[in-house]
C-alpha cells in the first residue's frame, strides 16, 4: 500500500476531480478507484511535478482514466491533500493553478532532455520551440483538456481524459502540417505515457503546439456580432472555405470509405435512445429527430476522416485568416467510434448549430430579426463551403439533428440553463418536418 491509497487522499481527490469542468463522468454514479502516479518531470529537495493517473470506475460502465498534474512539497500547507512518506508530510496541490510550479515544469519540457526513471512517459520532439520559456499561463475559457500558454510561442495541451492509442489532435495537426495546409497550428511535438494499471497501456498525455498569433475566439468573435446583430456573412463565408480545405486535404492524408446508411441510420437512432435516457426533455421529440434519420437509409454516403466536433468554439480568427483546433472529436464518444471516416456533412452540420447558437448571446435571441440573422450567417457559411445537393441536403439535415440531440445531454450534464437553446432548434426541425 502507498501513500496514494490512502482513503482520505482519495477522498480529497475525489472532490477535486469530481467537480472538475474536464471531468466528463458527472451524473453517472462514478468512484475514484485509484490513483497512479507516473515518474516525476520535476525532482528537485523542496518541488516534485508529476503526472498522476486517476482511475475512475462506473457501475454500469468500463473505467475511465483521467490525468492530473500534481505539485509535492514537504511539510503541511494549504492544498488537496497531504500524504505521509517515510514518516513526513508532504502537500498535494494542483500545479495548474501554480504558476511556479509550471514554469519549471515547462522549461523541463521544452528546454530539457527529460526521461521518465521508469519509462512511464517520454517527450517526443517535431520541431525546436522557437523561443525558451519566460512566462506560463493557463487558458482560462472552458475546455475538456488544459492548455498552458508558453510564452507567445507554444501551448501544450495537457489531456485530461486519458484514451489508449495515438491521440487524434496530435496524429490530425502533424497529418496536416505536412501536407502544408495553413488552417491549423504548427506541431512542435508531445508527450507519451503508459498508464500503470493491470498491464501499462500506451496512451498520449499532451501535445505541444505553436500558439496562435493575436487570435480571436471564433464563439466570442461571432457572439458579440450576433448580441447587436452585425452582418457576418463574410467572415463565415471564409470560415467555409477554411473548412473545405481542411476536409480536402483529409480526404487526401487519411483513408477514405463508403459508409452504409443504414449503420448510420441505426447509429443515430441508438445515441438518440440513450440521449433520451440521459435528458428526459428530448422524449417528446424523440420520433420528428428519428424520422431525418430514417432518410439515410437505403444509402451509400462518401466518408472520410473529419474533425468530428466542430463549432465556432473550435476556430481562431487571426491577422492570416481562420484557424480551426481541437481535432479530438466529441469528447462523449468513444474513441473508437471517433476514429472512423465519417460524412464531411457532420463538420458542417456542427457548424450550422454553432451559428444558431450564438443567437443566445441576442437579448432577444427568438425574435424574427434574430431569427433572419442566424440564417443568413448559416447560408454564408455554405456558400462558402459548397452547398449540398437534394441527397445531401437529407444528410445535412440528419446530422444536424444528431447533433442537437447531442447537444441536450451536454447540456443536461454541464449547463442545464442552457437546454433550452438546442430544444429550440429541435421545435423548429418539427415545424420544418
Amino acid at each position: 500500500m502507498t501513500a496514494w491509497d490512502d482513503a482520505q487522499v482519495r477522498d480529497r481527490m475525489w472532490d477535486h476531480i469530481s467537480t472538475a469542468r474536464w471531468f466528463s463522468g458527472k451524473g453517472r454514479g462514478g468512484t475514484l478507484a485509484r490513483l497512479l502516479p507516473l515518474a516525476p518531470v520535476v525532482d528537485l529537495d523542496d518541488l516534485t511535478v508529476l503526472p498522476v493517473i486517476a482511475m475512475v470506475c462506473y457501475p454500469q460502465a468500463p473505467e475511465e482514466y483521467y490525468q492530473l498534474l500534481l505539485a509535492l512539497r514537504p511539510g503541511t500547507r494549504d492544498g488537496l491533500a497531504q500524504l505521509h512518506v517515510n514518516g513526513e508530510t508532504v502537500t498535494v496541490t494542483d500545479a495548474i493553478a501554480d504558476q511556479e510550479c509550471l514554469t519549471v515544469w515547462a522549461r523541463t519540457i521544452l528546454e530539457a532532455d527529460p526521461h521518465a526513471a521508469d519509462g512511464t512517459w517520454q517527450v517526443h520532439r517535431r520541431l525546436d520551440p522557437p523561443e525558451p520559456v519566460r512566462s506560463v499561463d493557463v487558458f482560462g475559457g472552458e475546455q475538456s483538456n488544459t492548455s498552458i500558454m508558453v510564452g507567445d510561442a507554444i501551448m501544450i495541451k495537457v489531456f485530461r481524459r486519458l484514451e489508449p492509442g495515438d491521440n487524434l489532435d496530435i496524429a490530425i495537426h502533424g497529418a496536416l502540417n505536412d501536407a502544408g495546409v495553413s488552417s491549423v497550428a504548427k506541431l512542435y511535438g508531445h508527450i507519451s505515457g503508459q498508464i500503470p494499471a493491470d498491464e501499462d497501456i500506451n496512451t498520449d498525455l499532451a501535445m505541444i503546439v505553436e500558439r496562435l498569433p493575436q487570435p480571436q475566439d471564433g464563439w466570442e468573435l461571432i457572439c458579440e456580432k450576433a448580441a447587436v446583430l452585425e452582418d457576418v456573412t463574410d467572415l463565415v463565408a471564409d470560415l467555409g472555405r477554411c473548412l473545405r480545405t481542411t476536409h480536402a486535404a483529409l480526404e487526401h492524408t487519411f483513408d477514405t470509405a463508403e459508409v452504409d446508411g443504414n449503420q448510420i441510420a441505426d447509429d443515430m437512432v441508438r445515441r438518440l435512445d440513450a440521449a433520451v435516457a440521459a435528458a428526459p426533455a428530448l422524449e417528446p421529440h424523440r420520433d420528428v429527430l428519428a424520422t431525418r434519420f430514417e432518410k439515410l437509409r437505403g444509402r451509400r454516403l462518401a466518408a472520410q476522416q473529419v474533425h468530428g466536433d466542430f463549432h465556432l468554439g473550435q476556430t481562431l480568427l487571426t491577422p492570416d485568416g481562420w484557424r480551426i483546433i481541437d481535432f479530438e472529436g466529441e469528447p462523449l464518444k468513444p474513441l473508437t467510434e471517433r476514429r472512423l471516416p465519417d460524412s464531411r456533412w457532420r463538420d458542417v452540420a456542427g457548424m450550422m448549430r454553432s451559428l444558431s447558437y450564438a443567437t443566445s448571446a441576442h437579448a432577444e435571441p427568438t425574435a424574427p430579426q434574430t431569427l433572419a440573422w442566424a440564417q443568413r450567417a448559416r447560408d454564408a457559411f455554405l456558400d462558402g463551403y459548397g452547398r449540398p445537393d437534394d441527397a445531401e441536403s437529407d444528410v445535412l439535415a440528419a446530422y444536424e439533428a444528431d447533433k442537437a440531440g447531442y447537444e441536450t445531454v451536454y447540456e443536461t450534464l454541464n449547463r442545464p440553463t442552457w437546454i433550452d437553446i438546442p430544444l429550440s432548434a429541435i421545435r423548429a426541425m418539427e415545424q420544418d418536418g
